[in-house]
């Protein structure tokens, strides 16, 4: 089986949904497996066959030259299915379609609730995009073989199409996650890892931890872990750390791969995302891989938080876009030493949200595809 990814604006490297779970798991199971995207050299990385149209990441202004290549690239594998994770390649995916090829695709999100959390659009722009998007989603869809979804809160926008929907839950790969029963010593280390927004709360977390480290009750530091695309931000982020350069630091984005062995050496996640109509019923991604590595975590009181939370052993509640809830969080946790059951956490984690249940049902779809 030769399975080709498409996804020609994501950080591949840093993207575990699609290169270390989806493509490097097919990989393990002797299959033939291709990513075709941007920003990179052509590579071999762990099996898989990097096919990169580009050195750097299309441009809005140029994205339409970059799907040409894309689909050109496609066309060249031969594979006998592609799985598309971005929602303007399905326009390529319904030209393969037409060329007789077997397309899947993936919807990592929920794309009409991400629409109406963009803040640089008004309202008017906001709902002729998703009268667009509809009106593109239901002539196109029901041409592939698959849609995979990767949370459960968006189904409802799929009903007309239900026997051809699968939910593949982005669970992490918990025999990856490295784990240390090891905890820091007088001091509380955080973690805020993935892409930095304020939205996800990031400005949040710093100005807890800088007002916490003022007063001087213990110990804390915090690492921010990811790419901050808004230049805007960047500088108000720089700003900050520039005078509190000794316990905050950002590394920007770094290989997942890397990722899985760094995230036990801290104590404390934080996932507290603001209340964005996106996030309501989000999977927590960054809570469950935070959990698996024995991280106690810290995430936002929306509707989706709950069910992935039992209070003062995986995590902790806060309210969205509260700093002195947080305070209050990062308090309590060093107080109460929540951040010490690290392996609690880590095996709780592991038995009800590994990746392996969620692979077992993309090898299903894959194999109905293809009629195996």
């Amino acid at each position: 089986m030769r399975i080709c990814h498409l996804a020609i604006t994501h950080q591949v490297l840093s993207d575990s949904r699609i290169m270390e779970k989806m493509a490097r798991s097919n990989v393990q199971l002797g299959n033939e497996t291709l990513v075709i995207t941007s920003g990179l050299k052509n590579q071999n990385y762990k099996g898989v066959e990097i096919i990169s149209i580009s050195s750097s990441k299309p441009s809005r202004k140029f994205y339409i030259f970059a799907m040409l290549k894309c689909f050109r690239a496609a066309m060249k594998t031969k594979a006998d299915i592609y799985h598309i994770h971005e929602v303007p390649l399905m326009l390529v995916g319904f030209i393969l379609v037409l060329f007789g090829k077997k397309v899947v695709v993936d919807f990592h999100e929920d794309f009409e609730a991400e629409l109406k959390g963009k803040k640089y659009l008004n309202n008017f722009l906001i709902h002729l995009f998703i009268m667009l998007y509809k009106s593109f989603r239901f002539l196109i869809l029901p041409w592939f073989h698959h849609i995979v979804l990767a949370e459960d809160g968006y189904t409802r926008n799929f009903q007309n199409l239900s026997n051809k929907v699968s939910i593949v839950r982005n669970y992490p790969i918990t025999e990856l996650i490295e784990f240390s029963e090891a905890f820091g010593k007088n001091e509380l280390r955080v973690l805020y890892l993935g892409t930095i927004t304020e939205d996800r709360g990031c400005l949040n977390i710093i100005d807890a931890v800088v007002q916490l480290k003022r007063k001087g009750k213990f110990n804390i530091t915090l690492d921010l872990i990811g790419p901050i695309h808004d230049s805007f931000l960047k500088v108000l982020i720089q700003k900050r750390m520039a005078s509190n350069s000794n316990f905050i630091r950002w590394k920007d984005a770094i290989p997942y791969s890397q990722v899985v062995k760094e995230i036990t050496n801290y104590d404390v996640g934080f996932a507290a995302l603001h209340d964005d109509p996106n996030y309501r019923e989000s999977l927590p991604t960054k809570l469950l891989e935070y959990n698996a590595a024995g991280l106690f975590s810290i995430v936002s009181n929306l509707p989706i938080s709950h069910r992935y939370v039992t209070e003062d052993v995986n995590a902790i509640i806060v309210e969205p876009n509260n700093t002195n809830s947080v305070i209050e969080a990062l308090n309590r946790i060093w107080d109460k030493k929540l951040y010490q059951n690290r392996k609690v956490i880590s095996e709780l984690t592991a038995a009800k949200y590994s990746w392996n249940s969620q692979f077992h049902i993309l090898k299903k779809c894959y194999f109905k595809i293809l009629g195996r």
